[in-house]
């Protein structure tokens, strides 16, 4: 298990992208954690949307 700060946008950014590849139900689950904490940032505004773009194409992949 890998242990992230939870306040680390990037951390948690990079982590989702390195899920997507092996583990796709925990890369949703993982931006969702990224977009509630960073969409709160001003500065995290334009990472916020290319997450959300991730996270559709994920749910849309993956029927749960």
């Amino acid at each position: 298990m890998i242990e992230v700060d939870a306040k680390h946008t990037g951390a948690m950014y990079n982590l989702a992208l390195v899920y997507e590849k092996v583990d796709p139900r925990e890369a949703i689950a993982q931006w969702e954690r990224y977009i509630a904490l960073a969409s709160q940032l001003p500065t995290e505004k334009d990472w916020v949307d290319v997450a959300r773009q991730h996270l559709k194409k994920l749910k849309g992949q993956v029927k749960e």
